[in-house]
């Protein structure tokens, strides 16, 4: 019994190991030594190029409508390399109101955003 679940387990891992691996190079992504891929994310923070919002995110991080609001501050801010949204919270007192924080991977250039009314306040 016990060499036969050491041989399910193995098998098991073998092909957890080659699902990642596979969803890996079909995604495209170019990762050079360092972490960081070919936008300039930083993967092994788990920042990974968003098309839609135009800068890394970490995608399980935001849902739908944060990420309709990062999108409304990376096109406030202008798409660079590396640009990756660290935040996006939501102010509660106010609809459609959210502060954004971005950074520059590899950098200390940070910026805040403040949406209001769906629309960026300190442009």
């Amino acid at each position: 019994m016990s060499r036969n679940f050491r041989i399910i387990v193995t098998i098991i891992i073998a092909i957890i190991v080659f699902c990642i691996i596979y969803q890996f190079l079909r995604s495209g992504r170019q990762v050079v030594t360092n972490g960081i891929d070919k936008y300039g994310c930083l993967n092994p923070a788990g920042y990974t190029w968003n098309e839609y919002v135009g800068a890394c995110i970490r995608g399980f991080e935001l849902n739908k409508t944060q990420r309709a609001v990062a999108k409304i501050a990376v096109e406030n801010i202008g798409q660079t390399k590396g640009l990756s949204v660290t935040t996006v919270e939501k102010e509660e007192e106010c609809i459609g109101c959210f502060i954004v924080k971005t950074v520059v991977a590899g950098t200390s250039k940070t910026k805040i955003i403040n949406i209001e009314n769906w629309a960026v306040a300190n442009p």
